[in-house]
C-alpha cells in the first residue's frame, strides 16, 4: 500500500476555487471538445448536458509548464539521470500499451468520477500533474534512493495528506514484472506486510482490475482499514503508469469490524534510467482517521521506506531478472 498514510478527512474532494464552477459531484464544470459527448468544440458540459470534467482539467491548466521543459535527462533523488533508450525495453513496455478505446468503465467509476472519460491520456495526466507539483511540500525522509514528501491536502481532497515518493531500485531487475508485481493484489499480502488481505475482484483485461485490500492499522484500539479500488495498469512514452481510485461500495458490502477507506489517487510512474529502475509514487488515500503530521509524518515515510524494502527482497527471491 506504499506504507501506511494515516491521513485526515472529512471527505470533502474540493476543487481550486479560482475555477469558479463546480458540478454536483464536486468536479469542475467547463467546455472542452475532448470530453464533449459529441466532440463538437463548444460543447457545453453543464450538469443535465451528460458531461462534468473532473479535476484534470484544472491541474492541466495549472501544471502545463512544469511538463513543457522536459529532457532526456531527469533528477533521480538529487541525482541527474539520463533515461535510457527504449530500445532494451521495447518488448516490455508493448505488453502494457493500449489500444486508443482504453478507458474505465462507467460502473466503477466511484461518485466523484460520474460522467468523466478517463482514458490512458487522463490517468497519465493526472499522475504527472502531482509527480510534478513541488507546490507546500514537507520533506519526510531523505536519502540516497529514496525521498518521502508530505503534503496537506490537494484539488483532490483538501483534508486528506497526500505521500509523495520518490526511489530507485538499483540492478538489472525486469522492467515489466516490477510493475506486475505492483498490481498483483494476488500475491500482496505475501511480501507487503501492511497488507492484511488483498484480492483481485475482476479482471477486466491486461490493463484493469477491481480489487479489495484490508490494511493493517497497527493501534490496538482502531479497525483495520478495507479499501475497494479500480487499478489501470498501461504504458506512455518510456514509462508505465499505475493509476488506482476507489470503486463503488456497492460492489461489496462493508465487512463487521473493518473500516472502509477511500483512495482519491495512487498514481505510479516507472521509467528505466541508466542502471537503476525510477519510480515515482503520489498516494492520497483517506483512512477515516485523523492525527498531527508531527506524529504520524515520520511514520509514513518509514512506512513507504519498509515497503520498498519488501518490494525488493521479493524481487530479489523471485530472482526476477534480466
Amino acid at each position: 500500500i506504499m506504507g501506511l498514510a494515516i491521513c485526515c478527512s472529512d471527505d470533502n474532494r474540493t476543487i481550486a476555487s479560482e475555477v469558479g464552477l463546480y458540478g454536483e459531484n464536486g468536479y469542475v464544470v467547463t467546455f472542452d471538445p475532448h470530453h464533449s459527448p459529441d466532440g463538437k468544440k463548444g460543447q457545453d458540459n453543464r450538469p443535465g448536458n451528460s458531461v462534468l470534467k473532473p479535476t484534470r482539467v484544472v491541474l492541466l491548466s495549472k501544471g502545463k509548464n512544469k511538463q513543457e521543459n522536459k529532457k532526456s535527462t531527469v533528477v533521480s533523488n538529487g541525482r541527474p539521470s539520463k533515461k535510457t533508450d527504449a530500445g532494451d525495453d521495447k518488448g516490455e513496455l508493448s505488453f502494457f500499451e493500449v489500444s486508443g478505446d482504453f478507458k474505465i468503465p462507467n460502473e466503477i467509476l466511484d461518485d466523484t468520477e460520474v460522467n468523466t472519460l478517463l482514458d490512458a491520456t487522463a490517468m497519465k495526466e493526472i499522475i504527472e500533474y502531482f509527480i510534478q507539483d513541488k507546490d507546500n511540500y514537507i520533506e519526510m525522509k531523505k536519502t540516497k534512493e529514496l525521498t518521502v514528501l508530505i503534503k496537506e491536502g490537494t484539488e483532490l481532497g483538501e483534508n486528506v495528506r497526500l505521500m509523495k515518493a520518490i526511489t530507485t531500485i538499483s540492478g538489472k531487475y525486469s522492467f515489466s514484472n516490477i510493475a506486475r508485481l505492483l498490481v498483483d493484489y494476488d500475491t500482496r499480502s505475501s511480501w507487503d506486510s501492511t497488507t492484511n488481505e488483498a484480492k483481485i475482484l475482476k479482471r477486466y483485461s491486461k490493463h484493469l482490475i477491481t480489487y479489495l485490500e484490508v490494511i493493517n492499522i497497527p493501534m490496538i484500539f482502531m479497525d483495520n482499514r478495507e479499501f475497494l479500488g479500480k487499478q489501470a495498469i498501461f504504458a506512455s512514452g518510456n514509462s508505465v503508469y499505475v493509476y488506482t481510485t476507489s470503486i463503488p461500495d456497492s460492489f461489496s458490502p462493508i465487512r463487521s469490524g473493518l473500516t472502509r477507506g477511500h483512495t482519491l489517487l495512487t498514481g505510479i510512474k516507472i521509467t528505466r534510467m541508466d542502471h537503476e529502475i525510477l519510480m515515482e509514487t503520489v498516494s492520497q488515500m483517506d483512512f477515516k482517521m485523523s492525527f498531527p503530521l508531527a506524529l504520524v509524518g515520520g511514520k509514513m515515510a518509514d512506512g513507504y521506506e519498509k515497503y520498498r524494502t519488501e518490494l525488493t527482497a521479493k524481487l530479489d527471491l523471485s530472482l526476477i531478472h534480466i
